[in-house]
């Protein structure tokens, strides 16, 4: 379903694009690309808004994280505070470290390890093993 819902959106986004996001960036120096910007962040945030609503696997659950970066560099771009830039590495910096856990959980998924056996050549010697 959230697929037809995106393929229609994207019917729609000429539309948005050269209409809708157009008269909201009619004050700007350069209303033709300050439009694009917009319509792409209205295709953003519906993408988001779709699979935030139909998110089953862990496919769509690393979309949702990955899809915070784009978000921010979009808020970056719509900002202008030198301010901007500490929040963006505070924000930026735990995310980095929530998508390699994210992979790691992922890897760890369905992964069974062999116990190793006393006495084989890979198990370390017995005294090596013991905390005295």
């Amino acid at each position: 379903m959230g697929g037809w819902i995106t393929i229609g959106y994207f019917l729609f986004f000429p539309f948005d694009l050269w209409i809708i996001s157009r008269a909201l960036a009619a004050d700007t120096q350069n209303p033709g690309l300050y439009g694009a910007l917009l319509a792409t962040v209205h295709l953003m945030l519906f993408a988001i808004l779709v699979r935030l609503y139909s998110a089953t696997k862990t496919r769509d659950y690393l979309f949702l994280t990955l899809d915070g970066v784009p978000s921010m560099l979009a808020a970056a771009i719509l900002t202008v505070d030198t301010g901007f830039s500490g929040l963006f590495l505070f924000v930026h910096g735990p995310r980095c470290f929530h998508i390699c856990g994210l992979e790691m959980w992922h890897s760890a998924q369905g992964a069974v390890a062999q116990p190793i056996q006393n006495g084989t050549q890979a198990a370390p010697p017995a005294a090596q093993t013991r905390w005295e």
